[in-house]
């Protein structure tokens, strides 16, 4: 009997300072992503591109305006389109940055933390992940105390745009 490759679990040492456990980035997709899993929470904003997200075995089509949030029991991998890489907004996390009220609201969703933004709540969003990119790299009284009301903010968001998209069907 043939075995099966072990899905990878990246872990928090390998992407999180031991201090601080929060980091933000930007960056390209431009191929696929194996199958994978995190030992922390990640919330990716997709900027640009086109491509297909299968979390947790569905599909859904990952478009400018996409938001997902992935918790630690999660598995997932991204298919980017040829020529159409996926820019990204990422943000990775424990829960210790999570009020206890808000992590046990993102786990009781029964469907997949995943919406699409437009108008005004994609601005909004983009905003928000700027001010959370500007705040992770300066050196500023209530640096830490920013970030988690920036990250509040946006996961209450998101879970506010899933409400909505459930209420519509």
């Amino acid at each position: 009997m043939r075995k099966m490759p072990a899905t990878y679990r990246y872990m928090i040492d390998e992407f999180l300072t031991p201090s601080f456990h929060f980091s933000i980035s930007e960056y390209e997709v431009s191929r696929f992503h194996d199958l994978h899993g995190h030992e922390f929470f990640e919330m990716e904003i997709v900027l640009s591109g086109k491509g297909t997200q299968i979390l947790n075995g569905e599909s859904s089509q990952l478009v400018q305006g996409s938001v997902y949030l992935l918790t630690p029991v999660d598995f997932h991998t991204i298919i980017p389109v040829p020529g159409f890489p996926l820019r990204l907004i990422n943000l990775k996390f424990t829960e210790e940055w999570l009020d206890e009220e808000l992590r046990l609201f993102l786990f009781r969703q029964p469907n997949r933390l995943i919406v699409r933004c437009e108008g005004e709540h994609w601005v909004n969003i983009e905003k928000e992940c700027r001010r959370l990119l500007a705040e992770s790299t300066a050196s500023r009284i209530g640096k830490r105390q920013a970030i988690r009301a920036t990250l509040d903010r946006l996961l209450v968001d998101l879970l506010r745009m899933i409400r909505r998209m459930l209420d519509l069907h």
